[in-house]
């Protein structure tokens, strides 16, 4: 894979600055904490998918012989980008989530997920259920060039995973930080604000849920080693890996682990073993209700609070009033 491919990065995605509901920097500070708790989908959820345009004006990824690609990769190279995105989607992302993806066959139909093809955009893709929240009228994840890969990890972020090299969880990655400002102003056209929220800063123990730190993640980019005080860098992934498998199957299967283990046998001929397991060390999500109320209620302080507050200023004197009244007859 040449210097170019290398460095093509997705970048983390807020809802819009048009969006009057969140249009504050509040709205920019909650999401990394809500990330988990809030964004998930609900098990068994349909989500339906749009496009804008038909990308087959993208430029394919070219891989060498010597790398290690999905299986997929190899077979998309002479289908219409659409066609290539359904594919990955219905055979790596539905098998393991179970979620219900339609794909609207419509040109004027606006799905929960809309998919531009802009090149200038790059890579990138709101955060799960963030795009239920999104103006209509704009795309909720791009492709500006095309791979399985590419696929995989945009997905993965519609699921509600992070990226990897912000995982707090076990990560060790020793950052140079200078060095990784110049290196992203370089390649990408970052400024350091941008570098910081898409590599330097990490999610803390209590705004995500999440496996220990994998280095073999989908969600993880190549970083060359001079990155780091260490000189450790990261390898470029192109398929799922082990972790990735259990995790979303844990989160959106039912905790279905077998089926993990049969899905990464029977595509990539690896065996996901019991010590496997056990050294992802999932983090289990909170029980979640197929009542919105009940969710709200769970997930935000504020409404706990304003329940509480009603509960003592008009329940409980309802209470007492109705109390009373009772005796006085």
């Amino acid at each position: 894979m040449n210097e170019t491919q290398i460095v093509k990065i997705c970048t983390e995605r807020l809802l819009s600055k048009h969006n009057n509901k969140f249009n504050s920097i509040k709205h920019d500070n909650k999401l990394k904490a809500a990330f988990y708790r809030k964004k998930l989908w609900l098990v068994g959820s349909t989500i339906t998918i749009s496009f804008i345009g038909d990308g087959n004006s993208l430029q394919r990824t070219s891989y060498s012989p010597s790398d290690k690609v999905d299986p997929l990769q190899p077979q998309i190279q002479n289908m219409n980008t659409i066609d290539v995105i359904k594919k990955v989607v219905n055979e790596r992302i539905i098998p393991i989530s179970k979620l219900n993806f339609i794909f609207l066959t419509d040109p004027n139909a606006v799905g929960n997920v809309r998919i531009g093809f802009d090149k200038n955009s790059g890579a990138w893709s709101l955060v799960g259920k963030d795009c239920l929240d999104e103006p209509v009228q704009n795309a909720t994840m791009n492709f500006g060039w095309l791979d399985v890969a590419t696929i995989i990890h945009e997905f993965g972020h519609l699921l509600g995973l992070v990226h990897e090299h912000q995982n707090v969880y076990g990560n060790s990655i020793q950052w140079n930080k200078s060095a990784v400002y110049a290196w992203a102003e370089k390649t990408q056209g970052w400024d350091e604000q941008t570098t910081e929220t898409n590599i330097l800063n990490k999610y803390t123990t209590t705004e995500i849920n999440g496996s220990n730190f994998d280095p073999y993640s989908i969600m993880l980019y190549f970083f060359p080693a001079n990155l780091t005080l260490n000189n450790t860098g990261t390898v470029q992934n192109t398929f799922l890996s082990k972790a990735d498998v259990i995790w979303i199957t844990n989160i959106y299967n039912n905790k279905n682990i077998n089926d993990s283990i049969l899905f990464y046998k029977s595509i990539y001929g690896i065996d996901i073993t019991q010590d496997d397991i056990k050294k992802i060390n999932i983090v289990t999500a909170p029980p979640r209700s197929n009542n919105a109320i009940v969710d709200i209620l769970n997930e935000n302080l504020s409404y706990k609070f304003i329940i509480i507050i009603l509960f003592i200023l008009v329940i409980i004197p309802l209470v007492i009033f109705i109390v009373s009244k009772y005796r006085k007859k």
